[in-house]
């Protein structure tokens, strides 16, 4: 049953497939075009409007003898950018692109948990989501991972704090120093305003 999904997805955007919609074998009618179009309109009405049905009918009625080579959806929105005729068929663009990028399968998903099973375990049970989130990151997009400047990463981390720049013997950044001087700042005039509370008190007394 892994594959169900995919299957539905695939009979859900038939309409659009180039085997269907220019089929020779079994020519499909201009009603049942619109039948299916309708269908799948109603399914993906957030993405799609109802000029699909039209322009999947035109697009049938304009270039059917003419798709030679066009096998599948991919070919087929290839050919549409090829020809530049993305401008009269959007519609049909858009669904060839939901059809083309959807996700059909829960094995992305299956993976992250895998993964999370593997970071958050018995000695890190009590690891924020957080830190939990960003590590899966890291360990789902490896690749991507791989491929970052880790030299420059440490040298941010160091630097984005005085106390840790000195620490770590780097020039702070300006934002840290702009922090730090906020934060003086801050303390002097808590130190005014605890001074000027005694000042009234002792004059008082």
């Amino acid at each position: 049953m892994r594959f169900a999904g995919h299957k539905e997805v695939v009979e859900q955007f038939n309409c659009i497939c180039p085997s269907w919609l220019f089929s020779k074998k079994t020519p499909v009618t201009v009603q049942e075009v619109k039948a299916a179009a309708a269908k799948l309109q109603s399914l993906y009405h957030k993405d799609l409007s109802t000029d699909f049905m039209e322009e999947l009918v035109d697009l049938k009625n304009d270039f059917g003898d003419s798709v030679g080579g066009v096998h599948g959806p991919k070919d087929l929105l290839q050919a549409i950018y090829d020809q530049e005729l993305g401008i009269m068929y959007p519609e049909v663009v858009n669904g060839l692109l939901l059809f083309l990028t959807i996700p059909v399968t829960v094995a992305s998903a299956e993976r992250s948990f895998s993964k999370l099973k593997l970071i958050k375990t018995y000695l890190r049970s009590s690891m924020s989501n957080e830190r939990l989130s960003s590590m899966a990151i890291l360990s789902i997009e490896d690749k991507a991972a791989a491929d970052l400047d880790k030299a420059a990463i440490i040298y941010r981390f160091a630097s984005s704090k005085l106390k840790r720049s000195k620490r770590f013997g780097v020039q702070p950044s300006s934002a840290a120093l702009v922090a730090e001087a906020d934060r003086l700042k801050l303390r002097a005039a808590e130190m005014a305003a605890e001074q000027s509370e005694s000042s009234e008190e002792d004059f008082v007394e």
